[in-house]
C-alpha cells in the first residue's frame, strides 16, 4: 500500500512496506540553500552506493558563505572564509551502459579569502563544474567495480581542465552492498 502525500513543500507517494519516497514535486526554499525537483524518488531498500538509492533530477542555488557554515567546522571556516553565489543541477538515472550520475554547477563572484587578513587568495566571476559519471553494470544486472568518468570540466578565467577515464577496483559499491 502507499499514501500520497502532499503540502506546500511537496507533492509525492510513499510505499510502506518499502519505504520508498516518489516526489512529482518538491520545493525548499531558505536563505542559505533551495532546492527544486520536478520528479525524484528516494529507495532506502536499494542497495549499492548513496546514488543507488536515488534517482531523478534536483536543481539547487545557495549562497557559498551560509552554506559553508552549514557544512565545515567552524575553525576552518575561519582559515578560508568563502563567498559568492553557486547554483546547478544533479541528475541520476539509468542508461543502457549503466547507472548515470550528472552533476553541474555554476558560481557568481566566488572568492576564497584569507582568514588572517581577510584578502582574497582566489577570486572568481563565473566559475564552472561539469562531472558526468557511468557506473557500469554487469551481466548479471549487478554493478561493477568501475566508475567511468566520462566527463569533468572545470572552467574558469583563471583554470581550464577537462578529464575522462575510469576508477577501478571500487570498493564504495561493496562497502555498503
Amino acid at each position: 500500500s502507499s499514501d500520497v502525500c502532499s503540502s506546500d513543500l511537496a507533492s509525492g507517494r510513499v510505499e510502506a512496506a518499502s519505504g520508498r519516497v516518489t516526489l512529482s514535486s518538491a520545493e525548499l526554499l531558505s536563505a542559505t540553500l533551495s532546492l527544486r525537483s520536478g520528479g525524484l524518488t528516494w529507495d532506502p531498500s536499494a542497495r549499492g552506493w548513496w546514488a543507488d538509492r536515488l534517482r531523478g533530477r534536483m536543481q539547487w542555488q545557495a549562497d557559498l558563505a551560509r552554506l559553508e557554515r552549514w557544512l565545515l567546522e567552524p575553525a576552518a571556516i575561519g582559515h578560508w572564509p568563502l563567498s559568492g553565489r553557486g547554483w546547478g543541477t544533479c541528475e541520476i538515472g539509468e542508461t543502457q551502459s549503466g547507472l548515470n550520475v550528472l552533476i553541474e554547477a555554476t558560481g557568481s563572484q566566488v572568492v576564497v579569502a584569507r582568514g588572517d587578513t581577510g584578502r582574497p587568495l582566489w577570486m572568481e566571476p563565473r566559475p564552472a563544474l561539469a562531472l558526468e559519471v557511468t557506473r557500469p553494470s554487469a551481466a548479471d544486472g549487478r554493478f561493477g567495480d568501475v566508475l567511468r568518468i566520462d566527463r569533468l570540466a572545470i572552467e574558469s578565467t583563471t583554470l581550464a581542465a577537462s578529464a575522462n577515464g575510469a576508477v577501478h577496483d571500487l570498493e564504495i559499491g561493496r562497502a555498503y552492498v
